[in-house]
């Protein structure tokens, strides 16, 4: 099984495909001026609409011939750039449904504990207390037991609603 790619990962991947695509965008432009340059386009006095004009009919040309070739590699990048960034969006939606729900099962539990009209400082106070036992310590098993009791408790009571509903 594959480990989780983090949402931290992802965007370190793509950013590391950014860089990579402004070092292929460099090469092509340095490829492409010295192909003008070997050309003499630099010697001829033609306007930007006209050369721009003429790049436009060579482009349409090479990329009509282009078909069962492979991947242009900027195509390419854009590609695992765009399905990255998609899986980064979904990772963050799923990390926030799952946040969510233990935020809604943490509040649920501060419901059943009866601690529902508590005041808040309290609430977080008895938390950080609670956080500083070690759980090999007597005083965390007899907690733990408490709570196991409570949750058989309301799975009984939930049990037996559901009986004399049906």
């Amino acid at each position: 099984m594959r480990a989780r790619t983090t949402v931290s990962d992802i965007d370190t991947q793509i950013e590391l495909l950014r860089e990579k695509r402004q070092s292929v965008v460099a090469a092509a432009n340095e490829h492409f001026a010295s192909a003008a340059w070997r050309a003499g386009l630099a010697e001829l006095d033609i306007s930007a609409a006209e050369l721009n004009d003429v790049l436009a009919e060579i482009t349409a040309r090479f990329r009509n011939s282009e078909k069962g070739r492979p991947a242009n590699p900027l195509r390419r990048l854009d590609q695992r750039i765009m399905l990255l960034e998609r899986k980064r969006q979904r990772d963050m939606a799923n990390d926030r449904k799952r946040e969510r729900r233990e935020k809604i099962i943490f509040g649920g539990l501060i419901f059943k504990a009866g601690l529902r009209k508590a005041d808040r400082a309290f609430l977080l106070g008895a938390l950080i207390e609670a956080s500083r036992i070690p759980s090999d310590t007597e005083r965390y098993r007899q907690l733990h037991k408490i709570g196991m009791e409570a949750f058989r408790a309301d799975a009984r009571m939930t049990n037996s609603e559901s009986k004399d509903l049906a």
